[in-house]
């Protein structure tokens, strides 16, 4: 098993090996980084969607409140 290791065949096919395991491990960093960047973006989309929401005044009547949907397109 030593021989193999120390020789022509065995010294390449470990390279090989160690040269395919730095490029998964690159590539799975890479895609945990894109996962997070995602995750992150999607909180501040969701941030902002609350602050929309919770900035919407309330109508005082019916009227008043199919107007604004009227007004913002929800009603026709």
């Amino acid at each position: 098993m030593m021989a193999f290791l120390t020789s022509r065949i065995g010294k390449l096919l470990i390279t090989l090996i160690a040269a395919a395991g730095i490029l998964f491990g690159t590539m799975q960093f890479g895609a945990g980084r894109e996962r997070e960047a995602i995750r992150v973006e999607q909180l501040e989309v969701f941030i902002k969607t609350e602050e929309v929401i919770k900035n919407v005044k309330v109508s005082p009547t019916r009227d008043a409140a199919i107007s604004r949907l009227r007004d913002n397109g929800w009603v026709r």
